[in-house]
């Protein structure tokens, strides 16, 4: 369930379509866990989001994003359910975060840790029969029936 950044010349070479393929190298089968690599550059509306490697370096290439874009005084980084891989080699523990702050919007590795500035942001599985009652607002937010 790795996600390779390619650190070699040619952001071409990478694409969300491959970051794909490393994520299906291990298959989630539970109802709730963490969002993809992949999910959230998905939900970038720019045309310049392309992969992880763009993410991680080109912080504005994945925003105008409704899972990364919170505004610019806030300040959200939130871990996925991907591993981090070089085609270097040599890295074990690092792991894919989606951040927001004031002058960034992507998704960029960094080591797994506890210290609060990274939290888990669960996904749940719904199922095709599942209903919803409410707007989605904060005055009336979803809630599962």
């Amino acid at each position: 369930m790795a996600v390779e950044f390619l650190n070699r010349s040619g952001d071409e070479v990478d694409s969300i379509e491959k970051n794909i393929v490393g994520e299906k190298m291990y298959q989630w089968t539970g109802n709730v866990g963490l969002a993809n690599v992949s999910d959230i550059l998905r939900a970038s509306t720019n045309p310049l989001c392309t992969s992880a490697t763009t993410s991680n370096s080109d912080s504005d290439a994945c925003n105008s994003n409704y899972l990364l874009d919170k505004g610019a005084a806030s300040t959200l980084s939130y871990w996925t359910i991907n591993a981090y891989s070089s085609e270097s080699g040599g890295n074990a523990t690092p792991v894919w975060h989606g951040i927001v702050n004031s002058s960034n919007a992507s998704v960029y590795y960094n080591y797994a840790s506890t210290d609060g500035n990274d939290a888990p942001r669960p996904v749940i599985f719904l199922k095709s029969n599942t209903t919803l009652n409410g707007s989605g607002t904060l005055e009336d937010p979803f809630t599962i029936v």
